[in-house]
């Protein structure tokens, strides 16, 4: 009877498990049953790629309105077919990138009419309704110029409807559509300051603002980049100009804004310069608008804002420095710079000078020739390892201490060291108070020479504060702001 049971208790538990096991096993044979085109819409992007065999010239010259049939024939790289036909599920298409908002449009075959589509359905010119892997394929298509003249940029990502983009390289169709060009470009000044202050043979760096007040979209890249060229001979021949065209956006609209960050450098002679520029699309057409015109003022005063140790706010200062347009000079501590990489490099990446202040700030006086040049050295070789550059010959005595032996060790191994005009006394005011930013203020602006140098210290947050007004008090009296290594 024992047995029984067992053997009925066994068979009950087996009937238990195989029914388990079997919808289990459904669940399994469920999920691997996959659909294909989910298959597909997960696979890598090596399953999905093309190379661009043949398309239409660079650049594409057409009348206002002019059809065009464009031709562009691509290879299969990829692992999955590509379908064709009219009546695929997953049919290959050309995307437009959005923002699409353009002038021209393109023929739907599908609905007989000209439109601006998000997808270009195009078919096979010999009626291919597949194309496998490693076979080529020419599709051609029709594009109805804009009305108004000027260069357009079209690009487009081939995409698998329902499944994923083809996203390797971009194809691009570049129009230009010819006629009066001034009736589409204009602009709008957004931001520019009323004159610039220049040393002798300096360079500085200017930003514009402009507004897209035209019909046209401006590109900063293709073979029509927007630029700004020099607009007069006298102009051209004083100045020098460098990164024309260098805006943050690669297309700008119609009514969008285009930031232009340049630098130019002053001629050999102070005076009082007009700088004349104007728009220009390269190789195309110069903005009829008014010229864009600075004044500019060449001088022989020159101040560089020196700040010494390391310890503190960095970050906060650069910030400073970089909303007013000014380089300064850091003189730092060889042991601070080890424990700051990141601001190390955000010093020298972002235009301004890092100079050394010795290892830890010892009075030179008392040092042996040997300890001096330990001192020198490694800093030296610190910052040098941190940020690939090489501080060397600049410097500063720490406490500003020095004497004839000092200064014998310094010229034997070429190093060069600079005092200050205008010291602050800021080390004194770590925290931001009135009577600092007075203080501080009266000290960095009293009875300057025509090439000052000002001694501030990181450490203060009472100069981080007053630190605006310094450099206004400089700009209102027609100082170039250097750094030490520009100093005549």
């Amino acid at each position: 009877m024992r047995k029984k049971f067992i053997i009925i208790f066994s068979v009950g538990i087996l009937s238990l498990l195989f029914i388990w096991f079997a919808g289990d096993l459904g669940e399994i044979l469920k999920i691997q049953s996959i659909d294909d085109d989910k298959e597909k819409s997960l696979a890598p992007n090596e399953y999905y790629r093309y190379e661009i065999i043949e398309q239409e010239n660079d650049v594409i010259y057409l009348d206002p309105g002019e059809i065009k049939e464009l031709e562009l024939t691509l290879k299969n790289i990829g692992k999955f077919e590509w379908e064709l036909g009219k009546n695929s599920k997953n049919i290959f298409v050309l995307g437009t990138y959005l923002p699409r908002e353009r002038e021209s449009i393109f023929y739907s075959e599908e609905l007989d009419e000209w439109k601006d589509p998000t997808q270009i359905y195009i078919k096979d010119e010999n009626g291919e309704t597949t194309t496998k892997p490693d076979e080529t394929v020419t599709f051609k298509f029709k594009i109805k110029a804009p009305e108004t003249p000027g260069a357009y940029r079209e690009n487009f990502a081939p995409i698998i409807t329902g499944i994923k983009n083809l996203n390797n390289t971009k194809i691009t169709f570049d129009i230009v559509v010819e006629g009066d060009f001034s009736s589409g470009y204009d602009y709008e000044i957004i931001e520019k300051s009323e004159k610039e202050t220049l040393s002798l043979n300096g360079t500085r760096e200017i930003k514009l603002k402009v507004k897209n007040t035209g019909e046209v979209p401006w590109y900063s890249t293709g073979p029509f980049p927007l630029e700004l060229i020099m607009d007069d001979n006298i102009s051209a021949q004083l100045f020098g100009l460098e990164a024309t065209g260098a805006i943050g956006k690669l297309e700008m609209k119609p009514g969008e804004i285009a930031t232009f960050l340049f630098n130019i450098s002053s001629p050999g002679e102070k005076g009082s310069y007009e700088m004349e520029m104007k728009l220009a699309i390269q190789d195309l057409f110069v903005f009829t608008s008014e010229s864009i015109i600075w004044d500019v003022d060449v001088a022989a005063k020159q101040v560089a804002l020196t700040f010494d140790d390391g310890y503190g706010d960095i970050d906060a200062f650069i910030d400073v420095l970089n909303e007013e347009g000014v380089k300064g000079t850091f003189f730092i501590l060889g042991c601070v710079a080890q424990n700051r990489p990141e601001e190390m490099k955000r010093i020298m990446e972002e235009g301004h000078l890092l100079a050394s202040h010795s290892y830890n700030h010892p009075d030179f006086r008392t040092l042996s020739a040997d300890s001096i040049r330990w001192q020198l050295n490694t800093t030296r070789d610190i910052i040098k390892e941190i940020t690939g550059i090489d501080t060397y010959p600049y410097f500063r005595y720490p406490y500003g201490a020095y004497n004839s032996s000092t200064d014998a060790v310094l010229e034997q191994d070429g190093w060069q060291y600079f005092h200050w005009t205008n010291g602050t006394g800021d080390w004194k005011f770590h925290a931001n108070t009135s009577y600092g930013r007075q203080h501080i203020y009266k000290y960095a602006t009293l009875n300057p020479p025509d090439q000052a140098i000002v001694l501030m210290h990181v450490i203060s947050r009472s100069t981080l504060a007053v630190l605006p007004d310094i450099i206004d008090w400089y700009r209102d009296r027609d100082y170039a702001f250097v750094t030490v290594d520009e100093l005549e």
